[in-house]
């Protein structure tokens, strides 16, 4: 489907145009607007972002590399970085924690060992990766990340996403669209867009398998606190 299409069917919706009428340029191209400004809504949010990308990259005698287009990593700035592994020359590929901005002002690790984790700031237009030390330059760094829906750049764009992201595209366009042309949509109509971005969150939805470390488990196990031994409880 292209953009010309969602837009027009939005606009039908909306009431803008008649059964099998053709948009005018200034209504495509408004429309166009408004059709990218929703994707950049959505890319706030991760359950709207339908799967992982892998990046791979090479590291340097530095701690902190620049991440997006014309960067250090030099490709789509991510909303988030899922999971990260470094990768030697052999193929092994080691864990490395993605720390939150606690972990990162508390760390005190000794500066001999592979880097155990790093820490993503998301500033802008580029992103930064900090490592709390050198990492090994024989290693790359291997991402798993979220990276944004991309914006359409003309109207005649085909648009290659999942199934059901066509759906919601034209009913929450047409959302859009009726304030911008004061129109009045049916309650059912608005409802049926929260329902079609709904589907593709739930779809989206990665859940995580919680996992047990039985050598350490002495008694009963607290998910707030973790392990508890028999005189604590």
């Amino acid at each position: 489907m292209t953009a010309k299409q969602i837009v027009e069917s939005a606009l039908r919706i909306v009431g803008v145009l008649a059964s099998g009428e053709e948009g005018q340029p200034a209504e495509l191209q408004d429309g166009l607007a408004a059709l990218n400004g929703l994707i950049g809504s959505w890319n706030n949010n991760s359950l709207i972002i339908p799967s992982m990308t892998e990046r791979t990259f090479a590291l340097s005698n530095k701690q902190e590399y620049t991440y997006g287009i014309g960067g250090d990593f030099d490709a789509v700035r991510p909303m988030s970085i899922q999971y990260a592994q470094f990768k030697d020359v052999t193929g092994k590929r080691y864990t490395c924690e993605n720390y939150g901005t606690r972990q990162w002002a508390e760390l005190n690790y000794p500066t001999t060992m592979r880097s155990p984790g790093f820490y993503f700031e998301q500033s802008y237009p580029l992103a930064k990766v900090k490592f709390p030390y050198l990492p090994y330059l024989t290693d790359v760094i291997v991402f798993q990340t979220l990276e944004p829906l991309s914006k359409i750049s003309s109207i005649t764009q085909e648009i290659n996403l999942p199934d059901g992201y066509d759906r919601a595209l034209k009913l929450n366009l047409a959302v859009e669209l009726a304030a911008e042309y004061q129109g009045v949509l049916k309650p059912e109509t608005v409802q049926l867009a929260l329902l079609a971005k709904k589907e593709l969150e739930v779809k989206n939805t990665r859940v995580e398998s919680l996992t047990f470390d039985f050598t350490t488990a002495t008694g009963f196990y607290n998910i707030i606190q973790g392990p508890m031994k028999w005189d604590c409880l």
